[in-house]
């Protein structure tokens, strides 16, 4: 008989950060620094629950609330460096709510191998009322030029122009919003009866999600690491994957 039983876990915390870069704010006002203090409180949830024998079933919670303390941040307005104070705006890409679900199960055979299985499903809060954000202009000629966007007395201005572009104001009236991440993840292996063997095949995103495309190429970077470094404009996370393991103990 399996004894059903259920963990649960809470957590509570609460951290500040100071980054500054030591160099002045603008050449004009030596005396200001960029600085960047967050302060973040968040709570977590987890729950672990025994359900049969040999399957386990999990699932978690979790809340964070951050925002910067202390930001001073460049900008420039027609040419001018014009530094903006984004003290207790929320901290950029920072989820406010996340959780997940998943199960686990194995099965053992009367000689002695076993069968696993793994689930997990995430879900992640995008992002809304961005200030500031990065717009990417495609010329035609593989080249394209890049911006930055800030918004000024509720208006969405250029606020760091492109050497090669040709735009001369935004492309849109505000920045895109983020969107929800959620991600589906699979994992089926098998042990052998000696234990020395073990063979697995595994895929993560399996539903192969990604952020909506948004004006111009919008992101938040400009490369990602499932690249060679090359700008790569179009995807923030990474695509559906496949993999294949092997293990053998000696």
């Amino acid at each position: 008989m399996t004894k059903r039983h259920v963990r649960v876990g809470v957590r509570f915390s609460h951290e500040k950060r100071w980054r500054g870069d030591g160099q002045p704010l603008c050449v004009n006002l030596p005396e200001l620094f960029e600085t960047s203090d967050v302060e973040g409180s968040g709570f977590e949830l987890a729950v672990n629950w025994v359900a049969l024998q040999g399957l386990e079933l999990w699932g978690s919670l979790g809340t964070l609330d951050a925002e910067y303390s202390s930001r001073i941040r460049r900008r420039a307005v027609e040419g001018v460096c014009d530094p903006v104070d984004e003290s207790g705006e929320k901290f950029g890409g920072s989820p406010e709510l996340s959780y997940a679900l998943g199960a686990t199960y194995s099965y053992g055979f009367d000689g002695g191998s076993e069968v696993s299985a793994a689930i997990s499903w995430g879900w992640q809060e995008g992002e809304t009322d961005r200030q500031s954000c990065h717009y990417i202009q495609d010329l035609g000629t593989e080249t394209s030029a890049y911006y930055e966007l800030d918004t000024v007395e509720g208006e969405l201005v250029i606020s760091k122009d492109s050497a090669i572009g040709t735009l001369s104001e935004a492309p849109f009236d505000r920045c895109p919003d983020r969107d929800d991440k959620e991600q589906l993840n699979l994992r089926l292996a098998y042990l052998s009866a000696s234990g020395s063997w073990e063979v697995a095949g595994w895929v993560t995103n399996a539903t192969d999600w990604g952020p909506d495309d948004d004006p111009g190429g919008n992101g938040p970077e400009l490369a990602s690491g499932f690249s060679d470094g090359a700008p790569s404009y179009d995807r923030r996370e990474p695509p559906r994957m496949y993999g294949v393991e092997l293990k053998y103990m000696f």
